[in-house]
């Protein structure tokens, strides 16, 4: 259109517009652009892109409406050209200026339509016009988000994953979740998350040596995801990137705004099913290589504090087992991280026959497999120690722990002791645990030697605080020189008693220290 018809339909806008002074108490100003014609221009290629902006964003909707847009819209669109010093003023103002004509044709409508009906041709045709000029509305709010997007500086060996998440009318969600995840669709940690801005723009900057990382942690490359803030899914490429030094990755994503579903394909999927944590293996006889059945094997997370059992088998007629496990690595672990594992073997009495604590395997494999071997003097039968945690073994002449046998370490025996009283108590939630002190005559004095096993029976009973038994229902007791056990150190000791409580009985706590503590009684 020459801009004589244009300035010509400016004019009767203005008109318009006072004549609508009457109906409103302020007119809609309709601000006059100088333009100078320039055909073959699309909104993205009216507005030429800075330093600081990405080129790589364009609004497709605009690109697909420009044959349909309408002489007014086309001139106006023109006027961004010369805003090109200006562009978000400029951006905005001809916004402005769409917004208020499409107030006028609104306006105009109803008007027409109450003097002629709906289905006149002015009315129709003037529909048609608000229209086109609500979409150029929409395209213009578009460039204006598009236009505050501020690429990161990013150096040439690292990778840059961008785009933006948007509706279906290409305008920006704020505040969702970007992520890069590995096959099976989990967040890979160490590649951070992106937050999408008010334009639905957002960043995943990738340094070298994080990369280098990325190549062993996840070879058939990563699937770009998005979530809410409280961690629901909303969306998952099905396609893999592999972003390299110098990548600078573009990725769009289209959901619905309501209910932040996919709108062309990205549905978040289950993942797959992971591979199954494994222990497996035989126990033999050392001396005659003879299969030992019947034996319980466990294999245990070592953790500084307390180990985790992560399962148990019994052994078969071959003497073989098979242990499956589900295992999680903590949360500041790197993914697919094994435990730290160890394998106990026990007898149908408790006693421990054997264990690999000693030979840990840190960052354990999904299959492991151990080749035990017990010697004759382990071998079932061949102690009576109670060594399932309710007796504490302790050095002569004080309160730490022995850790000169195998079979009496204490700090082995003191977790088995936390999980059997707290699996009592929630069996049992009145019951009392009786902490009973020992000693042997190489602790001393009488004297000396109950004032002792008064404190190492104190020592239990703080560390099952600790590990939150109920302080309550814990007491301690001093028995001091004891002759239970002929080798004389082994009387150095703390049994642990578990008593299922009983209302209206003598208390544990009640009972005068020194008296020879009897079961029997409760």
């Amino acid at each position: 259109m020459p801009y004589s018809e244009f300035k010509t339909q400016n004019s009767k806008l203005k008109t318009q517009n006072s004549k609508l002074k009457t109906q409103n108490s302020k007119p809609i100003p309709i601000p006059h652009h100088s333009i100078t014609p320039s055909p073959h221009h699309s909104i993205s290629a009216l507005r030429p892109p800075s330093s600081a902006e990405p080129a790589m964003f364009n609004s497709p909707r605009a690109n697909a409406r420009q044959s349909d847009l309408s002489q007014l819209g086309h001139e106006l669109l023109q006027a961004l050209a010369a805003a090109a010093d200006g562009q978000m003023e400029g951006l905005q103002q001809t916004r402005d200026t769409q917004v208020a004509m499409t107030a006028l044709l609104q306006t105009e409508a109803q008007r027409l339509q109450h003097k002629y009906g709906p289905d006149h041709s002015r009315v129709q045709q003037i529909n048609t016009t608000l229209q086109r000029n609500t979409a150029i509305v929409n395209d213009l709010a578009v460039e204006l988000e598009i236009a505050t997007i501020r690429q990161p500086d990013v150096d040439e060996k690292s990778a840059l994953v961008q785009g933006r998440v948007v509706d279906r009318r290409y305008r920006g969600m704020a505040g969702l979740v970007v992520y890069l995840g590995n096959e099976q669709r989990q967040p890979l940690r160490f590649l951070g998350t992106a937050e999408t801005d008010g334009s639905g723009y957002y960043a995943l900057t990738i340094a070298p040596e994080t990369l280098a990382k990325l190549a062993e942690a996840a070879p058939d490359g990563v699937f770009l995801g998005v979530c809410t803030p409280q961690g629901r899914v909303v969306y998952q490429r099905p396609e893999a990137i592999f972003p390299q030094g110098g990548d600078r990755l573009t990725l769009e994503v289209v959901l619905q705004r309501d209910d932040l579903s996919p709108v062309d394909g990205g549905k978040p999927v289950e993942p797959p099913a992971a591979k199954a944590w494994v222990v497996r293996g035989q126990v033999v006889d050392a001396n005659t290589s003879e299969a030992i059945a019947g034996v319980q094997v466990s294999a245990i997370d070592n953790n500084r504090r307390f180990d985790d059992k992560l399962g148990s088998a019994i052994t078969d007629a071959k003497g073989t087992f098979r242990i499956t496990y589900d295992f999680q690595s903590r949360h500041d672990a790197p993914e697919d991280r094994g435990p730290d594992l160890y394998v106990t073997v026990i007898d149908e009495a408790g006693n421990q026959l054997f264990s690999s604590q000693s030979e840990l395997r840190p960052n354990a494999s999904r299959e492991e497999e151990f080749k035990i071997a017990i010697a004759a003097s382990t071998t079932p039968g061949a102690t009576e120690l109670p060594l399932n945690g309710s007796v504490l073994w302790f050095a002569t002449g004080s309160t730490k722990f022995r850790q000169d046998d195998d079979r009496l370490n204490g700090e082995r025996l003191l977790k088995l002791a936390i999980r059997r009283t707290q699996q009592f108590i929630r069996q049992n939630p009145n019951g009392q645990i009786a902490l009973q002190g020992y000693a042997s005559s190489e602790d001393g004095t009488p004297e000396e030697a109950l004032s002792l096993a008064e404190k190492r029976a104190e020592v239990v009973q703080a560390m099952l605080v600790q590990a939150n038994l109920p302080a309550n229902q814990l007491s301690v007791a001093a028995q001091g020189i004891d002759d239970s056990y002929a080798e004389v150190s082994l009387n150095q000791r703390v049994d642990i008693v578990l008593l299922p409580g009983r209302l209206g009985r003598d208390r544990i706590g009640n009972r005068p220290r020194g008296n020879r503590f009897d079961p029997s009684r409760f």
